[in-house]
C-alpha cells in the first residue's frame, strides 16, 4: 500500500515537472523563431559547393582509370629487362599514369580546401542570420512532442518502476514508515541486531574455544607447505647459480682459445713478413753486386750524384 502511495506521488511530480518542461520549450521555439532569416548568399555557396564536389567525384573517377593503366604499365614493364626497349616504352607510360594521378590528387585537394572555405563562409552568414537555429529548434520540438505524448498517454509506470520499482522502492517505503511509525523503527533497529549477532556468534564462538587436533594438523599442514616452497625456491637458486657458472667457465675457455689463436696467427705473420724480407734484401743485394761488377766506376758516380 505504502508503494503504490509513493509511485501516486512521483507520477504527479513527473506530470507537473512535464508540463513546466513543455512551457518552457515552448518559449524557445517561439524566440528561435523569430530569429530566422532568409539569405540568398547560403543558395549560392551550397551551388558552388555542388559543382566542386561533381568536378571531385569526376577527378576521382579519372584518377581510378589512371591507376588502372598504371597497374597494367608496370606488369606490362616488369615483363621486360631495363635495357629493353620495350621496357623502356612501358616505363614511360607508367611515369605518365603517375603525373596523372598526382595531377588530379593535387587539384582534388585544392577543391576540398575551397568546399571547407565555403562552409565556413556558410557558417558564418547561418550564424550572423540566426539560420542556424532551425536544427535547434527541430530538436526542442521533438522533445516537447515526445513529453506532451507521455502526458496524453499516462506513460509514466516504466519510468517509475526503473526509478522506484523493486527492492528500492521497499527500502524508501519501509524509510518512510520507520519515521511515520516508532514501532516499526524499533523493530528494524532489532531485525539489525539480530543479524550482527547470527554473523558474529560463530567468531566469537570459535575464539573461545582452545585449540584442538584439528588445529594441530592444519598448522602442521602449514608448515609443511611452507617448508616445502623454501627449498623449492632453494633448488631453483642452486640451479640457476650453477647454470650462470657453467655459462661463465665456457665463455673464459672461449676467450682463451681466441687469444691463443690470434697469438699464433701474429706469429705465423710476423715469420713470413721476415722471411720475405730477408728474400728481399738479398735478392737487392745480388743486384747492387751485379751493378758494381759490370761498371764499379759509373755505380759509384751514379751513388755521388743522388747524395749530392
Amino acid at each position: 500500500m505504502k508503494i503504490k502511495e509513493i509511485a501516486k506521488e512521483k507520477k504527479e511530480t513527473y506530470k507537473l515537472s512535464d508540463e513546466e518542461r513543455i512551457q518552457e520549450l515552448s518559449t524557445k521555439i517561439e524566440a528561435l523563431r523569430a530569429q530566422s532569416i532568409e539569405d540568398s548568399r547560403i543558395d549560392l555557396l551550397k551551388e558552388n559547393i555542388r559543382s566542386a564536389e561533381n568536378k571531385i567525384n569526376n577527378l576521382n573517377t579519372s584518377k581510378a582509370n589512371s591507376q588502372k593503366l598504371l597497374n597494367v604499365s608496370i606488369t606490362k614493364r616488369n615483363q621486360y629487362p631495363e635495357d629493353d626497349p620495350e621496357y623502356v616504352k612501358y616505363q614511360r607510360q607508367v611515369t605518365s599514369h603517375q603525373t596523372a594521378i598526382s595531377r588530379d590528387n593535387k587539384e582534388i585537394i585544392g577543391l576540398q580546401s575551397q568546399i571547407n572555405a565555403w562552409h565556413q563562409d556558410m557558417l558564418k552568414i547561418m550564424d550572423e542570420n540566426g539560420l542556424g537555429k532551425n536544427k535547434e529548434i527541430n530538436v526542442l520540438a521533438a522533445e516537447r512532442d515526445s513529453i506532451r505524448s507521455r502526458i496524453n498517454n499516462d506513460n509514466y509506470d516504466e519510468l517509475i518502476d526503473r526509478e522506484y520499482g523493486g527492492f528500492q522502492a521497499k527500502m524508501l517505503a519501509f524509510s518512510e514508515l520507520k519515521d511515520e511509525k516508532p514501532i516499526t523503527r524499533i523493530s528494524a533497529l532489532f531485525i539489525t541486531l539480530l543479524f550482527i549477532i547470527i554473523e558474529v556468534s560463530p567468531t566469537f564462538f570459535k575464539m573461545m574455544m582452545a585449540a584442538g587436533p584439528y588445529d594441530c594438523l592444519l598448522d602442521v599442514e602449514r608448515h609443511s607447505k611452507k617448508v616445502a616452497s623454501m627449498q623449492m625456491i632453494s633448488d631453483m637458486n642452486d640451479r640457476i647459480n650453477t647454470e650462470l657458472q657453467i655459462t661463465t667457465g665456457k665463455n673464459k675457455n672461449r676467450l682463451e682459445i681466441e687469444l691463443a689463436n690470434n697469438k699464433l696467427l701474429l706469429e705465423q705473420i710476423a715469420s713470413v713478413q721476415s722471411e720475405i724480407l730477408s728474400k728481399a734484401i738479398a735478392q737487392w743485394r745480388e743486384e747492387e753486386l751485379m751493378k758494381v761488377e759490370e761498371n764499379p766506376t759509373q755505380y759509384i758516380k751514379g751513388g755521388v750524384a743522388e747524395s749530392k
